[in-house]
């Protein structure tokens, strides 16, 4: 009679242990075991009939195997009786977790983006689970993740916010003992207002009026943000005062537009992104007296 174990019989990614022990009948009268051998796979007496045929099974009745898969261990006795036994082990993990990421919004944005992580771990059938999932500003790998109090947690939710472009690294780990990282980058958070140009011309004395030229550029123009508003109001006026849509006129598509009068000027100019600025100007060489 065969018995047959393994251990452990959780997931691992290195071996597990296969005991093997046999009792052989009537043993009082003399008969006793005369061969204890194994081979990976479902074998039959036959395929042990030659002696070279397995590998003996230690004298600590146990022997170690790397991969899944069944394995069959042979008993002979004394009498010429023999039999074969099969076990089957399927919990040594051999891939890493799976870690799927993404962002949101992809469009420019000046607050912040979520980064999803998700993660899946190889045969969870045999009781493989996830240990762990953090993440990390930066390029890391899962060394420097080795210590447990590196990195943050992923939510629970499954997403993270975070305000500074740049790369981040999301790291798993699952109960075998195998881990993985995996690495995004974001680069659509628009941390600089738009900037604006201003000037004006003629400079010299005019009677009639003079024509602003206005324009304005964004930041991280790669990542789509584009310029959303450019408007003009006269006096000396804050983004605040732009708030409603209505407020001020737009710069024509030339990008200058003609005043009559000497005074401060303010543009304003907005991104996709959500932010703003504004610029001001004084015009002062406009004569509407006549010679005394």
């Amino acid at each position: 009679t065969i018995t047959l174990d393994y251990s452990p019989k959780t997931a691992v990614s290195t071996s597990v242990a296969i005991s093997a022990s046999a009792s052989v009948s009537n043993s009082a009268s003399g008969n006793n075991l005369t061969a204890l051998r194994w081979a990976s796979g479902e074998k039959t007496v036959a395929d042990f009939a030659v002696p070279s045929f397995g590998t003996d099974v230690p004298p600590s009745d146990s022997f170690s195997v790397t991969e899944n898969g069944k394995y069959t261990v042979y008993a002979a006795d004394s009498a010429g009786l023999s039999a074969v036994q099969t076990i089957e082990v399927s919990n040594i993990i051999t891939l890493a977790p799976t870690i799927t990421l993404d962002y949101s919004p992809k469009t420019a944005v000046s607050t912040g983006v979520a980064i999803s992580a998700s993660a899946s771990v190889s045969n969870s059938a045999s009781g493989n689970t996830l240990n762990a999932l953090r993440w990390a500003s930066g390029e890391k790998t899962t060394a420097d993740f080795a210590v447990p109090t590196f990195g943050t947690d992923v939510p629970p939710s499954g997403s993270f916010s975070v305000t500074a472009n740049g790369k981040y690294t999301v790291y798993a780990a699952d109960s075998a003992g195998l881990s993985a990282v995996q690495t995004i980058e974001v680069s659509n958070i628009i941390t600089l207002a738009p900037t604006i140009t201003l000037d004006y011309s003629p400079k010299t004395a005019v009677s009639t009026g003079v024509a602003i030229s206005a324009s304005a550029s964004v930041s991280n123009s790669a990542s789509g943000n584009t310029l959303n508003a450019l408007r003009w109001a006269s006096g000396e006026r804050t983004a605040a005062d732009f708030a409603v849509p209505a407020f001020g006129t737009d710069v024509p598509p030339s990008g200058s537009f003609n005043i009559t009068e000497n005074g401060m000027y303010t543009v304003y100019a907005a991104d996709s992104s959500g932010l703003s600025a504004v610029q001001t100007i004084e015009i002062t060489n406009i004569v509407t007296q006549a010679p005394t």
